[in-house]
C-alpha cells in the first residue's frame, strides 16, 4: 500500500514520482500498483462492478491515491446519480443519455464553455474555458459536467488525465442573471465543482473587473479550499505563456477559430452514431444465436420424442 505520508511530491503533476509515465511508457499505461488499489476499490464498493479501470483510476489520482478518500469521492458520486435519477455507468458508457442531451442546444450549444477533443495547455494538461457571461444556472450544467467529465476520462490519453486540468474562465459580461445566489442555487454550483473528479491544477481568470472579488468571497463559501487556491486572475495577453496560440481563441489572442459544432458536437454524435451501431450488430448476433439455439433444442426433443416412440413400439 501507498504511504499517504508521502503523497506531497514535487513533481511534473504532482504525483508520486513512482507512478510518472516516461517516453518508453504508452499514454493510457497503468502501473501495477495502480491495478490493485483498482481491485481494492472494487471489492469496498459493489457499485464499481461495471466501470472501467480508467473511471476508477483518475478518482484515486484525485486524492492521491488515498483508498478512503476515493471512497468518499466515488460515494460522493454515487449519491448525484442518485439524485439526478440517473443510472450506474456500465463498461465504460455514459450515466447522462448522451443522444438525448447533446442535441439540446440549451445543453450543448449553449457557448458557456469552449472545447475540442484533444485540447491542453503547455503542461498537458486537459484544457477548458468557461465563458460566464454565456452561463446560465440551472440543473443541465450539472448534466453537461458529469457528461463532459465522463467522456473525457474514456476518451482521452490517460496520461492527460494524470496532469490535471486547466480552465480559463472569462467573467467579462457576468451578470446576475449569470449566478444563482439562491440556497439551492448554492448548492447546485457546490455539486457542480465538488463532484468533478478530474484534479484542477490551474484556475485562470480573464476578464476579472469589479465582479471578481465579491464572487469570489461568494466561493469560498462552497468551493473546497484546494480549488479557490488554484485561482490567479490573469491578462489574456499572458495565456501564451502557458498555452499554445493554437489552443487559444482567437478573441484572446490566439490562432483557434472556434467552432464547437464542428469540431465538437458533431464528432461526439458521429462517435454516437458509431457506438450505437455496434450495439445493434451485437444485439442481431446475439438474437440469431438465440435462435439458432432455440432451433437446435427443438430438433433435438423432437428426436428425443421419435427415440422413445421407437423404444415402445419395439
Amino acid at each position: 500500500m501507498i504511504n499517504t505520508q508521502e503523497l506531497d511530491f514535487d513533481t511534473f503533476n504532482g504525483l508520486p514520482q513512482r507512478f510518472q509515465l516516461t517516453e518508453d511508457h504508452d499514454p493510457n499505461h497503468i502501473f501495477e500498483q495502480e491495478y490493485e488499489l483498482i481491485s481494492t476499490l472494487r471489492e469496498e464498493m459493489e457499485q464499481l462492478e461495471h466501470y472501467t479501470d480508467r473511471f476508477i483510476l483518475a478518482m484515486l489520482i484525485l486524492r492521491k491515491y488515498e483508498i478512503d478518500g476515493a471512497i468518499e469521492e466515488l460515494q460522493m458520486y454515487f449519491d448525484l446519480l442518485e439524485e439526478l435519477e440517473l443510472p450506474l455507468a456500465n463498461h465504460g458508457s455514459n450515466p447522462v443519455n448522451m443522444k438525448e442531451h447533446l442535441i439540446d442546444p440549451g445543453l450543448f450549444d449553449s457557448g458557456d464553455f469552449l472545447y475540442k477533443p484533444g485540447l491542453c495547455d503547455n503542461y498537458g494538461r486537459v484544457l477548458i474555458y468557461k465563458i460566464m457571461k454565456k452561463y446560465v444556472p440551472a440543473m443541465d450544467s450539472i448534466f453537461r459536467t458529469l457528461w463532459f467529465w465522463h467522456d473525457i476520462i474514456e476518451a482521452l490519453p490517460f496520461s492527460q488525465i494524470r496532469n490535471g486540468f486547466t480552465v480559463v474562465t472569462d467573467l467579462k459580461g457576468l451578470g446576475m442573471k449569470n449566478w444563482d445566489f439562491s440556497s439551492s442555487g448554492r448548492k447546485k454550483q457546490s455539486k457542480i465543482m465538488n463532484n468533478f473528479p478530474g484534479r484542477l491544477r490551474s484556475f485562470y481568470v480573464v476578464n476579472a473587473g469589479f465582479v471578481f472579488r465579491p464572487l469570489m468571497a461568494f466561493c469560498k463559501v462552497i468551493f473546497k479550499a484546494k480549488i479557490i487556491s488554484r485561482v490567479s486572475t490573469i491578462d489574456t495577453k499572458v495565456l501564451k505563456e502557458h498555452i499554445p496560440l493554437e489552443n487559444i481563441p482567437v478573441k484572446y489572442g490566439g490562432e483557434w477559430e472556434v467552432d464547437m459544432k464542428s469540431q465538437w458536437l458533431d464528432v461526439k454524435l458521429e462517435e454516437f452514431e458509431k457506438r450505437n451501431a455496434k450495439k445493434k450488430r451485437k444485439r442481431k448476433r446475439r438474437r440469431r444465436r438465440r435462435k439458432k439455439q432455440a432451433a437446435s433444442e427443438t430438433e433435438s426433443e423432437v428426436t428425443d420424442t421419435e427415440d422413445v416412440t421407437d423404444d415402445i413400439s419395439s
